[in-house]
């Protein structure tokens, strides 16, 4: 049984996300309401035939990710004050890793293990789901640069300052390793709303979360982010231009360089006090 102070202690450790994926649904709903009315009200003003019943999907389709970037630049200015406060309330530790060695095996692992996660969603359909097909159309979206900015900077960036700089730190101040990037690669998957991204971000949070345990560098684990959305970024493009893909040697490739990055990661020496 979790003892009632375990459990105010996992809530103290993992609030800041929750309220990150408040703010974030409050602005996607706000602003895409009033955005969405001067869509409808510039189309008519220039348009004579009635408005299609789904223009609202096709707004967020367009626009869905300017939105979302709004979105988390809130979340942002709301998280960048918290993760100052937490860092200076965490034990300090020293890595004496090479930087420039820990950036290629992270790069190498991260894009292993997307190949992997991609090739398994291709190969059990869970792709096909509804909630994940709505998410792709709207990452499919709008103008390659914001597209890039959204997914690829922007997202991994104030994702990692909220789990990993804030949520894992505070769990590490009493809870044991382990625990503490299981609660917080549980608490990554939950909020990004539907049943694929949910099981699939908490592989991605395992790993991240275990990088940080281990190197207590955010950055590091900024960059595997960034790689691994980088990819599926990439992915995007390729399917869009109708490109042929083999999920067989995406599978292949992506448990080799998954495995090779993780074994060379675990040879690396750790932070210590």
């Amino acid at each position: 049984m979790i003892s009632k102070e375990s459990i105010r202690k996992i809530y103290q450790s993992t609030y800041p996300a929750f309220i990150m994926f408040l703010i974030s649904s409050i602005t996607m709903n706000l602003v895409g309401k009033v955005a969405v009315k001067i869509y409808l009200e510039s189309i008519e003003t220039i348009s004579s035939h009635p408005v299609s019943e789904n223009i609202t999907t096709q707004f967020f389709s367009l626009y869905g990710l300017h939105i979302n970037m709004i979105a988390h630049v809130i979340c942002l200015l709301y998280l960048l004050p918290m993760l100052n406060k937490t860092l200076k309330e965490a034990v300090k530790y020293h890595n004496y890793s090479s930087s420039i060695y820990l950036v290629a095996i992270t790069i190498v692992g991260f894009l292993g293990l997307n190949l992997m996660l991609t090739a398994i969603l291709n190969i059990s359909g869970m792709g096909r789901s509804i909630s994940f097909q709505n998410l792709a159309t709207m990452v499919a979206g709008g103008s390659v640069p914001v597209r890039f900015l959204a997914v690829v900077i922007i997202g991994p960036l104030v994702e990692e300052i909220c789990f990993r700089g804030i949520v894992l730190n505070r769990l590490l101040a009493w809870s044991k390793p382990s625990a503490a990037v299981i609660i917080q690669s549980i608490s990554f998957g939950a909020v990004h709303g539907n049943l694929v991204q949910f099981l699939f971000s908490i592989c991605l949070g395992v790993a991240l979360g275990s990088m940080f345990v281990k190197f207590r560098k955010l950055w590091v684990c900024i960059v595997g982010h960034v790689v691994f959305n980088l990819l599926g970024f990439v992915f995007s493009i390729l399917i869009s231009m109708q490109a042929d893909i083999s999920v067989l040697l995406m599978l292949i490739l992506g448990v080799i360089f998954s495995s090779l990055g993780s074994f060379a990661l675990l040879k690396l020496p750790g932070a210590v006090m």
